[in-house]
């Protein structure tokens, strides 16, 4: 049997189809303080407040996570000119002997378009610099493209003498918020001695 105290302080049975649980409500909502019952007027309806939540914090969430994955994927694509540049700059270090066509410019082109299959060629940009036997420097100047000629070099070409290819690559930074800071190129140089 189920009980309850009257005001008196007396304990009496409560009539069925009454339980505790709606005993104990009507007795505190009569024993509330005029605070109490505002504070309980003005909780009301909060139940959409995570959802509230979560619809502001997702949008800022997930443009910060494709930001993070867009600058990951510069930088990966950094060292991967890194190690096309290196390629080319082995053609020049090898010397007169590997160069095709007598073309040091189209043979460094040929090896970082092998090591970078996937990359546009038109959007490299090569500048290759080879010292002769009296120390003076020889500068393709920088050329575009997928089939960069510099016959000229060739002859200039001597053998324990620096040569210097840099590569650069237009390149989109920010590409999943159409943004680019600043500067649109990956660049990376490598200086060889020649043999």
């Amino acid at each position: 049997m189920k009980v309850q105290k009257n005001e008196h302080g007396q304990t009496e049975v409560l009539p069925r189809g009454l339980n505790r649980v709606a005993a104990a409500s009507q007795t505190s909502v009569k024993n509330r303080s005029i605070g109490g019952r505002l504070r309980i007027s003005f909780r009301c309806g909060d139940e959409g407040q995570s959802l509230i939540e979560f619809a502001v914090v997702l949008p800022v969430f997930l443009l910060l996570i494709t930001g993070m994955f867009s600058v990951v994927m510069a930088v990966m694509s950094y060292e991967q000119l890194g190690e096309a540049t290196f390629a080319g700059s082995q053609v020049l270090q090898n010397g007169r002997g590997m160069l095709s066509n007598g073309d040091p410019c189209a043979s460094v082109a040929t090896a970082v378009t092998a090591s970078l299959p996937t990359w546009t060629a038109t959007q490299f940009t090569y500048t290759v610099t080879i010292t002769d036997s009296t120390g003076t420097p020889s500068s393709s100047g920088a050329l575009v493209g997928p089939s960069p000629t510099c016959t000229s070099l060739y002859t200039s070409m001597a053998n324990n003498e620096p040569a210097t290819l840099t590569v650069s690559y237009s390149y989109t930074w920010m590409p999943t918020y159409l943004w680019n800071p600043g500067t649109s190129l990956l660049s990376r140089s490598q200086t060889v001695s020649v043999e």
